[in-house]
């Protein structure tokens, strides 16, 4: 599949570009909390595999989101995996419907990242929708990874 990004490792940081070079985020590492994927039903025509990158930063969460088709995507995730001490299992390849499931820590691996809910289809257009390219959903972050990422909120020490 063509790519749209870059994902890749300077120094420090874990940075995405775009086709034309630009940034477009750049998070440090020591940062990170935790690492999710997922994936939607809109493969193959659109890109519908994500990976999610979870950072405590001056007290807050940040979420970075960039293409499983990144380029550098897999040297990327070797030198972070290096870097963090602990693998980074993803396993949601070939997937064709909406599913996720946290990647990194090692104590949150497996879990489910987000929930789905259907929307209903109430009116004679989103009937149609529904009937012609499936349910759309709607999507939280899961009570596990709420929890989780609080006590990581919480637990953060500015400057570490």
């Amino acid at each position: 599949m063509a790519t749209s990004t870059l994902l890749r490792i300077r120094q420090s940081n874990l940075e995405c570009l775009d086709i034309a070079g630009t940034l477009r985020w750049s998070l440090p590492i020591r940062s990170l909390v935790l690492v999710a994927e997922y994936t939607t039903n809109k493969g193959p025509q659109c890109e519908d595999y994500f990976l999610v990158f979870v950072t405590v930063e001056d007290r807050e969460l940040y979420f970075s989101t960039c293409s499983f088709y990144s380029d550098g995507r897999d040297e990327a995730l070797s030198i972070l995996q290096n870097r963090l001490g602990s693998p980074i299992q993803l396993g949601l390849q070939g997937s064709t419907e909406w599913v996720s499931r946290v990647a990194w820590p090692a104590k949150m691996a497996e879990r489910e990242y987000f929930t789905f809910s259907p929307i209903p289809a109430e009116t004679l257009g989103a009937k149609l929708k529904k009937r012609l390219l499936g349910s759309t959903y709607e999507y939280a972050i899961s009570k596990p990874v709420q929890e989780y990422l609080k006590e990581q909120l919480s637990s953060h020490v500015p400057g570490e």
